[in-house]
């Protein structure tokens, strides 16, 4: 018997030591982070959470794409959202703000969202409360299995070549109206009852770009078919960019020649341009964006 009651007192022990040690192992300049996913339509070719490409030769018209909103909160401890976004861009219209169970699909925590919208300035706010303030229940593996919430982006077929930007308002990039400010903002409760608030930045809340070309992606001279020239052009741009210089393209092909969709132009981009047209070489016939997966 005594033996059982030592177990458990181990046990107890063990449990309040490692919920202490999760407590005060939190980095304090930690927080969730959130970003956007879009859905592949004709037209619409997402790259990474970062960015779509679209090419003007392959719409037909406006296009309506799904959006959904997720937030990565790897310590699970989230117990309080407010997540606020918009855009400003006269080629982009957001409506359809919804809870991802009402399109069948699961959503990120078992609480319901409370949803706002306003349509005229598109601008949208999701709302996720606890009850005393515990953590989150996760639907998933992690938070960011699922969406906290969907939404509907149809872009204009008379959108101008260039980026054009869905993005959260932060600290540091708030929403300023009637001379008041207003920002995305997180609440988290440590395993102690004691409540972390951090603050979202830009850092923390990815932005989703559209790059609109006229042309397709990697095409940097435009030409009916890929060649090594389309890496080599590649290549000189970073080499120029990575020198504080002009890159030599225009916005066209600035938007062409992110083949990996992480925001920037670099060695990687020729990489993956000479990768595909080795490919097509060799009678590969996929599009650059099925053979990446975009």
């Amino acid at each position: 018997m005594k033996k059982l009651v030592s177990l458990a007192v181990s046990a107890v022990s063990a449990f309040t030591l490692v919920s202490s040690f999760s407590a005060k192992a939190i980095d304090k300049s930690y927080c969730p982070k959130l970003y956007f996913k879009a859905s592949k339509v004709d037209g619409i070719h997402p790259q990474t959470n970062k960015r779509v490409y679209v090419d003007l030769n392959e719409l037909k018209g406006d296009v309506s794409f799904d959006v959904s909103t997720y937030v990565d909160d790897s310590y699970k401890m989230l117990s309080q959202i407010f997540c606020k976004w918009d855009t400003t861009d006269e080629f982009i219209k957001l409506s359809d703000l919804r809870d991802p169970e009402t399109s069948g699909v699961t959503r990120a925590y078992k609480n319901q969202p409370g949803l706002t919208t306003h349509a005229n300035d598109n601008f949208m706010s999701v709302t996720y409360n606890t009850t005393r303030g515990d953590a989150f229940a996760v639907n998933g593996t992690n938070s960011d299995t699922y969406p906290i919430a969907m939404f509907t982006a149809k872009l204009a077929s008379n959108v101008t070549i260039g980026n054009h930007v869905i993005k959260f308002y932060t600290k540091d990039e708030p929403l300023e109206a009637n001379n008041e400010v207003d920002y995305t903002m997180l609440s988290m409760n440590d395993g102690t009852d004691k409540i972390i608030a951090p603050v979202p930045t830009q850092n923390d809340a990815e932005s989703l770009t559209i790059a609109v070309s006229d042309r397709k992606l990697g095409d940097l001279d435009d030409s009916p078919t890929y060649t090594a020239d389309d890496a080599s052009s590649a290549l000189r741009a970073f080499t120029k960019l990575s020198s504080k210089q002009d890159s030599g393209f225009d916005t066209s092909q600035m938007a062409a020649a992110d083949v990996d969709g992480d925001g920037r132009i670099s060695a990687s981009d020729a990489s993956y341009i000479l990768k595909y047209y080795t490919y097509l070489s060799s009678n590969g016939t996929q599009s650059i964006y099925d053979y990446y997966g975009y």
